[in-house]
């Protein structure tokens, strides 16, 4: 058994799956599947599953194989040929690519895995959901999702049993309410209330999708040569409606575009560690004075810029989670008082930034 596939589609395979495949043991590996008409790759971690189908890629033999993902990332660094080629023998693999000055053959252990970790069924029986705005809610939200690993609920974008489409770490949280027509199975002790959908560069990256598609208890994304395949949550995604006030508060500043350059000043002068700030936002008649204090590292900024506002106030707040904010399009933030949140709106999306307790 051999196969042969270029160089560049292993790179993007091997990108595209880095955050797919699972830490366990026996999920460590991708699944290599001859076909007829190019090889398809297939990852996953139980909740997730990638798919990369390789049209350029050859095979001399029809039994699929395993091969550990950290081991072909390694090999891959060292590579600078057009191909690559991997023998399979008994006990183990021959990884082999050929250059100019040199040859390399890499021996590796064959893994003691003989068959794909899930279901070919996943790839039966879908059909199509009409979502044409699924890439651009995706890639609005995704900013605002959890990097915390531990967290592993909160790493991506959730398509909520409401129709929602919901982004949060627990400090802020996006939202854009009946936005998605997913039907998914009625909550119960299997399922859990959504689909999460984590950072993928390739989905990220994609222009366009090629199309969005359901069965009764897995949604697929396709774009390109990849598929994204991913069931609903097996826990229960958190009650973010809890954190969003019932009424949206008069009082209010409105920033001008500029804002989001006054910001970056006034965090490049913090700390990695630390990046809250006690804002203030003086009114006066033509403009908003912005005051910014960090008391751990001893900083205060004064800027004067154009801006709006009901009242005075101050409040506490991290100066990375407002410029993300402004990014979005998010302009006028609606606050109560300094210990409530703050609520804006931007083309049918709500934005929620909690306040931070900061020294006076």
């Amino acid at each position: 058994m051999e196969v042969t596939i270029p160089v560049p589609a292993v790179r993007e395979l091997v990108t595209g799956m880095g955050r797919i495949i699972s830490s366990k043991t026996f999920l460590q590996y991708i699944w290599v599947q001859p076909e007829k008409k190019g090889i398809r790759f297939m990852g996953t971690n139980a909740d997730e599953t990638a798919v990369f189908f390789c049209p350029e890629a050859t095979a001399k033999g029809k039994d699929g194989f395993a091969i550990n993902l950290d081991e072909l990332r390694i090999v891959m660094r060292e590579v600078r040929g057009d191909t690559l080629s991997i023998t399979v023998r008994s006990n183990d693999l021959d990884v082999r690519f050929c250059e100019d000055l040199w040859n390399a053959v890499v021996t590796l252990e064959k893994n003691v895995v003989t068959e794909p970790p899930f279901s070919f069924d996943l790839f039966t029986g879908w059909e199509p959901v009409e979502y044409p705005n699924f890439l651009s809610d995706y890639r609005f939200a995704l900013p605002f999702c959890s990097k915390d690993s531990t967290r592993w609920i909160l790493n991506g974008v959730c398509f909520h049993e409401d129709g929602s489409v919901v982004a949060t770490d627990g400090r802020r949280l996006v939202v854009k309410r009946e936005a998605h027509p997913f039907k998914l199975p009625k909550s119960d002790a299997k399922w859990g209330n959504g689909y999460v959908i984590r950072e993928s560069r390739w989905l990220k990256n994609a222009k366009p999708v090629d199309g969005v598609q359901a069965t009764r208890e897995h949604l697929r994304v396709k774009a390109g040569d990849w598929q994204y395949i991913v069931k609903p949550l097996d826990g229960r995604f958190p009650n973010y409606q809890q954190v969003i006030p019932e009424q949206t508060p008069n009082q209010f500043f409105e920033l001008c575009d500029d804002a989001i350059r006054a910001f970056r000043l006034i965090e490049g002068l913090l700390s990695d560690r630390d990046k809250c700030v006690r804002l203030e936002a003086l009114k006066t008649k033509t403009k908003l004075v912005l005051n910014a204090t960090n008391h751990k590292d001893n900083r205060k900024v004064k800027i004067d810029m154009e801006g709006k506002g009901s009242v005075t106030f101050a409040t506490g707040l991290n100066v990375t989670y407002m410029i993300q904010a402004l990014q979005a399009g998010f302009r006028k933030f609606h606050q109560l008082d300094n210990l409530s949140p703050s609520v804006s709106f931007h083309e049918g999306w709500q934005h929620i930034l909690m306040p931070m307790r900061v020294a006076e």
